[in-house]
């Protein structure tokens, strides 16, 4: 009985003495007992076992739990790189085109393709920026007197979208044609001209009363300093100059141009071409971004979601 007694005492201490918690005098009396008892010193084998064994799982299971955390945080921010890469991608493929003239050739060869009048080739003139909006004076090099203007507004991306095309086939041989777009800052009338000669000394715009429905005598004048330019003016700034002129003033295209010489002189007709009769005008306009606007959106949403359902589940 007294030897059951001392096992039963020394195995309710021995998970102490095996976490070192027992004092030295209980030390020494378990030692010199599991020294001459083998069930004691078998019990002693196996719960220190068992206590190594609880002390090295929760570090091996938090390591696990560390693995898997990250494992769930980079499909998470994978979610969202992708949201935003294809985001980025979708928004790209309509803000696509560079400033670039051999660019903007080509594109606006493309973009005016699919109506009842084409531009064969497309050649860019000039380029001018104001506010966002970039203007484009082109002409047709397969039909020298076909011309016109494109509008392209610049992206996040600093690249450009073309959203219209105007052009027609002139009936004469030197151009001055003007087209009206609007900004975020106001109207603006953009100038294009080309194939000028040295008796071109400047251009005139013609005011056209819009509350009686005809050109008026009044006449802005600028100068001419190249045989090809792009020059863009602010409706504001136009209507500014005419302040003695009552009514309301617009600008109409080729019809408010003049060509004028060093005297002044109206020699428009001078250059007119012979025989032309087809007078058609086409315009190509892109609608606006709301549907591609709504994919990105959802693609974020997506990728928003898919992101936390990584990281939060459990």
């Amino acid at each position: 009985m007294k030897q059951d007694l001392n096992c039963m005492i020394v195995q309710d201490l021995l998970p102490n003495y095996i976490e070192k918690l027992t004092s030295d005098v209980t030390n020494q009396a378990v030692e010199e007992h599991i020294s001459t008892c083998e069930q004691c010193n078998e019990f002693l084998n196996i719960m220190s076992a068992e206590i190594t064994t609880k002390k090295t799982a929760p570090k091996r299971e938090l390591k696990f739990l560390k693995k898997i955390k990250l494992t769930r945080l980079i499909a998470a921010v994978s979610c969202i790189l992708l949201a935003l890469i294809f985001s980025y991608m979708l928004y790209a493929s309509e803000y696509e085109f560079t400033s670039d003239k051999k660019v903007l050739s080509h594109a606006i060869t493309e973009y005016t393709s699919h109506g009842r009048h084409k531009v064969a080739d497309a050649y860019v003139l000039e380029t001018k920026e104001i506010d966002g909006v970039l203007i484009a004076f082109f002409k047709d090099n397969k039909n020298p007197n076909i011309y016109g203007f494109a509008k392209l507004l610049k992206g996040a991306n600093m690249k450009y979208r073309l959203v219209m095309a105007n052009y027609r086939p002139s009936a004469y041989s030197a151009i001055v044609d003007t087209y009206r777009f609007d900004t975020s800052k106001g109207a603006y009338y953009a100038v294009g001209g080309y194939n000028l000669d040295e008796n071109i000394a400047s251009y005139g715009l013609r005011v056209f009363d819009e509350s009686r429905s005809k050109f008026t005598k009044d006449m802005l004048k600028f100068n001419i300093e190249n045989s090809q330019f792009l020059d863009v003016k602010k409706e504001s700034d136009l209507q500014k100059s005419m302040k003695e002129f009552k009514g309301s003033i617009v600008f109409f295209g080729h019809d408010s141009t003049v060509l004028l010489d060093a005297e002044g002189n109206d020699i428009t007709k001078s250059y007119k071409i012979p025989n032309i009769t087809n007078t058609w005008g086409a315009g190509t306009g892109t609608a606006e971004l709301f549907m591609l606007y709504v994919f990105i959106a959802i693609v974020l949403i997506l990728g928003a979601i898919f992101a936390r359902y990584f990281w939060s589940e459990k």
